[in-house]
């Protein structure tokens, strides 16, 4: 979405958990910032400061959850689960050095990666 740089929104999904800077959304429903993978309706907040601020006081709660926020950012995934599993998985293949070799190489390893996904969740 064409913000002024000036914009220090940050944005969430409502119906998503996609976030980053309102900057990175897209127009959505209505001429709405929304998610730019999904197109839902986003929420915000003023500053990414208080997003952070946020995500800290729920970490004392839920130790680890800056961690998962902080790899979320940008994924779009359709319900908080979800992206709970993915983060889980990624923490699983990165412990692999073949895989956090493809994890670090991009689209490259994709094909590989989605190889031993498979294959590690058909034990």
């Amino acid at each position: 979405m064409n913000q002024p740089e000036t914009d220090t929104r940050n944005v969430h999904g409502a119906r998503c958990t996609w976030w980053d800077a309102i900057s990175e959304s897209k127009t959505g429903a209505h001429g709405l910032p929304g998610c730019p993978h999904c197109g839902g309706v986003l929420y915000e907040v003023a500053t990414e400061a208080q997003w952070w601020e946020a995500i800290d006081r729920h970490d004392k709660h839920e130790p680890g959850y800056r961690a998962l926020m902080e790899w979320a950012r940008g994924n779009c995934y359709p319900n908080f689960d979800t992206l709970k599993r993915a983060y889980a998985l990624y923490k699983k293949l990165e412990k692999d050095p073949d895989i956090k070799e493809l994890l670090n190489g991009g689209v490259e390893g994709a094909e590989e990666i989605a190889f031993r996904m498979k294959k590690m969740t058909s034990r």
